[in-house]
C-alpha cells in the first residue's frame, strides 16, 4: 500500500502551496475538508483491504478542491512536476482528485476512496451539520437549506464501495429525519416536508 520512494512533497509541502486556494472557502470546504477526507478514504481503505498507492490519495486529496479550475490544476501540476513527482503519479492523483467529486464515477482505487471518503468525511452527523453550515455560510434561511437538502442531496449520491454505502445511507437517513423534524415546527412552515 506504501510506496517505496519518498514522491518528493508532504502533507505540509502541499498545504503550502494550496493554502491560498482553501484560505477563502468555507470551513466545510477548507483544509480541514481535504485532512477529513484523507482520513476518511485511509480509513476505508484498512477497513476494505482495498489496494491503493498512498502518495496519490495524498496529493489527490489535497487537489480534491482545486481541480475543477483548470489554471489551477495546471498550477499544481508544476508545482508537483518541479517537487520531483513522477508524471505517473501527478497524472493518477490528478485523475483520483476529479473521481473524488461526489458526481464523478471513480474507476482508480484512490479515485473511489477519495469519493467515498468525501461523502463519508465526519461520521453520522456531518452530512447534516454540512449542509447546515455551507446554506448558512451562504446566506440562506433556514427553510432555503432544507429546500436546497431536498432538490440537491437527499438521494442523490451513493457511495462506490458497499460498506461505504451503507453508511452514507445511515448518514443521510439521520439528517433527513432532522429536516422532517423541522418541518413539523409550526414556526418553521416554510421549511417543505420530505417528498
Amino acid at each position: 500500500m506504501t510506496s517505496p520512494d519518498p514522491i518528493g512533497v508532504t502533507a505540509a509541502d502541499l498545504e503550502g502551496f494550496l493554502a491560498s486556494d482553501y484560505a477563502s472557502k468555507d470551513t466545510m470546504h477548507d483544509l480541514t475538508h481535504i485532512r477529513r477526507v484523507h482520513r476518511a478514504a485511509e480509513h476505508l481503505a484498512a477497513v476494505t483491504r482495498t489496494v491503493y498507492n498512498r502518495d496519490v490519495l495524498l496529493i489527490g486529496a489535497y487537489l480534491h478542491g482545486v481541480v475543477y479550475t483548470a489554471a489551477r490544476e495546471l498550477a499544481a501540476r508544476h508545482f508537483l512536476a518541479t517537487s520531483g513527482v513522477a508524471a505517473t503519479i501527478v497524472e493518477r492523483a490528478v485523475t483520483a482528485a476529479w473521481e473524488s467529486q461526489t458526481d464523478a464515477t471513480p474507476a482508480s482505487a484512490e479515485g473511489i476512496l477519495l469519493h467515498d471518503g468525501h461523502l463519508l468525511e465526519g461520521g453520522r452527523s456531518f452530512l447534516l451539520v454540512k449542509t447546515l453550515v455551507t446554506g448558512g455560510a451562504r446566506g440562506s434561511s433556514l427553510p432555503d437549506i432544507a429546500a436546497f437538502w431536498q432538490r440537491h442531496v437527499a438521494g442523490r449520491f451513493r457511495c462506490v464501495l458497499p460498506a461505504a454505502q451503507a453508511e452514507y445511507e445511515d448518514q443521510e437517513s439521520f439528517a433527513q429525519a432532522v429536516f422532517e423534524e423541522l418541518a413539523r415546527n409550526p414556526g418553521l412552515e416554510s421549511v417543505a416536508p420530505a417528498a
